[in-house]
């Protein structure tokens, strides 16, 4: 898209123009071009008149990984070379990186803060740029990465809220078909064996065609609170299709994927906290409180998942071991 297409969907200026593969200021690889990116959208920022005194800069997307914390740091390391008093907050509270650009701790932190376990002022700490200070985002020991809300809680307003995107209306013209998707990634799924690829295309044509929006990574941290209204974030595999394919990604999350550290380190929640997610999520989903048949149901969808996710990640080679190895353990526990 160009800059005129932006505009005049968004109904906004462009302040800058940001290029790829770009490092933060701090590295010493860092190229003189780099700098002047970022001091020609400080310039902007402070020149624009919507902006006019604004004190606070906000960086946010819609997707991981396209941006938002190399150039937050990229930016406030610039004002602050020019001489202006910075403070750099890091809020994403499931991916924090500004702690390892930085080479300081990830806590105490912002989390810390804001559940009370931690002052402000002896969190906040100094950076080798002169003027620029910073705040980690902290880990929050006590309770589950949603601050005051338990890890019940949570999951009964993610299942609310998926309740009403899933039951959305989807403009199938513009957005892809999950089962279509699904079918175009049978065959790219490696060492499972000709036999469970019959098994799964054929439970695959068994799946109703639905219209309604499904998210592509429905999890706790794809749901967010801001000014008393939650949005979803994280659409870049948003599309139609039944729901169960997105509660079968939640349900591969908080089950078979729940003893893993880096699952664990991602939700900050262990094993006993995933699945207990997922126990208040089918209850509130299903209304009752014993749930083994839509457990069976999400189990299938489970492996529907591992095979759609082809569409949207080339695995390296590890991860094909890894997921031929879980999908045929599914494959023999619930579509057999």
């Amino acid at each position: 898209k160009t800059t005129e297409d932006v505009e005049k969907y968004l109904q906004a200026n462009v302040i800058g123009l940001i290029p790829q593969k770009l490092r933060s200021l701090n590295d010493p690889n860092a190229r003189f071009t780099h700098y002047e990116v970022y001091r020609v959208l400080r310039m902007n920022l402070k020149n624009s008149r919507p902006l006019a005194g604004g004190k606070v800069v906000i960086f946010t997307s819609a997707s991981a990984g396209e941006g938002k914390s190399l150039n937050a740091f990229n930016l406030a390391w610039v004002c602050a070379e020019c001489g202006e008093k910075v403070l750099l907050i890091d809020a994403d509270l499931y991916h924090p990186r500004q702690h390892r650009t930085l080479g300081v701790p990830l806590e105490p932190g912002l989390c810390n803060v804001v559940v009370g376990e931690a002052p402000l002022d002896g969190t906040i700490l100094k950076t080798e740029q002169e003027n620029l200070d910073f705040l980690p985002a902290g880990r929050i020991a006590s309770t589950s990465v949603f601050g005051l809300m338990d890890t019940e809680e949570m999951a009964q307003v993610l299942c609310e809220q998926f309740k009403t995107l899933s039951t959305t209306p989807c403009n199938t013209d513009f957005f892809p078909n999950r089962k279509v998707q699904l079918m175009r990634a049978m065959d790219k799924v490696q060492f499972i064996g000709e036999k469970n690829r019959i098994l799964l295309r054929a439970f695959a044509e068994t799946i109703p065609e639905v219209t309604t929006c499904s998210h592509g990574d429905l999890n706790m941290g794809n749901l967010i609170l801001s000014d008393d209204r939650f949005y979803w974030i994280d659409l870049e595999r948003f599309g139609y299709g039944s729901p169960m394919f997105d509660i079968g990604h939640l349900y591969l999350i908080c089950s078979y994927y729940a003893p893993l550290k880096q699952v664990q380190g991602i939700f900050h929640m262990d094993e006993a906290q995933l699945r207990r997610f997922w126990d208040a999520f089918a209850k509130a989903y299903t209304g009752q409180e014993e749930h083994a048949a839509f457990d069976t149901q999400a189990r299938c969808y489970a492996a529907m998942d591992l095979v759609v996710r082809y569409e949207f990640i080339p695995p390296s080679m590890p991860e094909k071991i890894f997921f031929s190895m879980m999908l045929r353990r599914l494959i023999k526990e619930c579509i057999v």
